[in-house]
């Protein structure tokens, strides 16, 4: 007997914000049969909070796997260390980089007017994040997005590179995994 059934969301479950009836009308039967519906995401709990909502599902796997959420509230994460994150968003300052952070309640960015987060805002969707009031108070951070050029990743990850990327960091189940794409 099926028990739970999780989903992809973007580009899966829906394309943007286009989530077609059918798939509302699918999602409805499920939960009639008694099935736990679960959305997995590389995006926060913060940015699904509407979509789970709306459709009433409880579970959230998101952050690429680094934070599950059961109505909005964490049941398990994986945080990164808080002192490394505050060593990344130090060394950022003086290099005058970006960074984009993931907690659970809310999405946090270092330079509010970054033209490559502007850029992936459009492309991807990104909502918008609040800034970062202080290094010092900074909450469970579970992903983050740095946008610096490549070849100065390894500020960030002890490795060198050559042209313009946006290091995706996530604090996963198996351990630190760093997902390296351009900009």
């Amino acid at each position: 007997m099926i028990k739970l059934v999780a989903f992809d969301v973007d580009g899966t479950l829906r394309d943007r914000d286009y989530l077609p009836e059918s798939t509302r009308a699918s999602l409805r039967k499920l939960k009639e049969q008694g099935i736990a519906l679960a959305l997995c995401t590389g995006r926060s709990e913060y940015e699904m909070e509407s979509l789970r909502e709306e459709l009433g599902i409880d579970w959230a796997i998101t952050c690429n796997g680094s934070h599950i959420g059961y109505r909005g509230k964490t049941v398990f994460g994986n945080a990164f260390p808080k002192d490394t994150v505050r060593l990344w968003l130090q060394e950022a300052e003086k290099q005058k980089h970006t960074f984009l952070l993931y907690g659970s309640e809310k999405m946090f960015m270092t330079r509010a007017e970054d033209p490559h987060f502007r850029q992936g805002q459009q492309e991807i969707g990104f909502m918008e994040p609040v800034a970062l009031q202080s290094i010092d108070e900074v909450p469970d951070i579970y992903q983050c997005i740095v946008f610096c050029e490549e070849h100065e990743e390894g500020i960030y990850t002890g490795e060198e590179k050559g042209r313009r990327a946006a290091i995706i960091f996530t604090a996963g189940v198996h351990g630190r995994s760093i997902l390296i794409r351009p900009a």
